[in-house]
């Protein structure tokens, strides 16, 4: 006989609690991107196309890495990967105030931060429900 799965009752306020501080973080970092490009012009002393280059790698990666996104979230499930995405943007985040040049920004915040943002945000709508 099939079961029928219930909700989390509970726990579901906390997984909804979590989206919802997941979601506020990632957007906001996302947003304050004319913030860093400034602040990136006039720390390093670089031109504007160079000072674009750690954003334009992070679009790039957060839009290509789908594929690899949804082939982990089906493998391990959207909680885990969901906290490795938020493990790994913060982890890109940080390394940026270590980075001696623009280049490793583009590393740190392009491809590291990237590639977490997308595997933390990409299970999420906009109405912040998970996919299933």
């Amino acid at each position: 006989m099939a079961t029928l799965e219930e909700p989390d009752k509970g726990y579901a306020w906390v997984i909804a609690f979590a989206a919802c501080i997941i979601n506020m973080i990632l957007s906001g970092m996302s947003r304050m991107i004319g913030i860093l490009y400034v602040a990136i012009i006039d720390e390093y002393g670089v031109t504007r196309k160079e000072a674009s280059v750690p954003f334009t790698v992070r679009n790039a990666i957060r839009y290509l890495s789908g594929p690899l996104v949804g082939v982990l979230g089906q493998r391990y499930g959207i909680r885990p990967i969901t906290f490795l995405g938020g493990f790994i943007a913060c982890l890109g985040s940080v390394l940026c105030c270590f980075a001696p040049t623009v280049a490793w920004i583009s590393v740190f915040w392009g491809a590291i931060h990237g590639l977490g943002f997308s595997l933390g945000k990409k299970f999420f709508s906009k109405s912040g429900q998970p996919f299933t």
